[in-house]
């Protein structure tokens, strides 16, 4: 299924809110100070943010985004990956507002293709640099 521009800005201006204490909200292409330190703390330098919610945006009724997002879980368990409660945002209430997982050192190709094999039309990685 084919990703459109329009879809691409949303996600790009959805805010991505992972929740330790304090809340960590997150923004494509913005650094975050409370990451980085939340990264140094786990001595990870990749992360990902992944939800199974409404795969390529069609709207799911709440039980089935719950078993998804569950198998996404046991997924990232099986692995060895930890997962943080999180939770997209769009800032414009366009839609609705998606439970999702955020995972602490997590490969850019594990979460590629975790993605492809839940159906999710975008995820958002990450890595911090050493020493920045």
């Amino acid at each position: 299924m084919s990703v459109t521009s329009q879809i691409v800005e949303s996600y790009r201006h959805a805010r991505y809110i992972i929740f330790t204490h304090p809340l960590i909200e997150l923004q494509v292409d913005r650094c975050n100070g409370d990451l980085k330190a939340l990264m140094l703390h786990h001595k990870c330098s990749r992360a990902a943010f992944i939800t199974a919610y409404n795969p390529y945006s069609a709207i799911l009724t709440e039980h089935q985004n719950q078993q998804r997002l569950a198998a996404l879980s046991a997924d990232l368990a099986t692995i060895g990956l930890g997962v943080m409660h999180a939770l997209g945002k769009d800032t414009e209430d366009k839609w609705p507002a998606e439970v999702s997982v955020f995972v602490l050192a997590i490969e850019y190709q594990i979460a590629v293709a975790l993605g492809k094999e839940i159906w999710s039309e975008c995820h958002v990685v990450g890595r911090r640099r050493w020493g920045t």
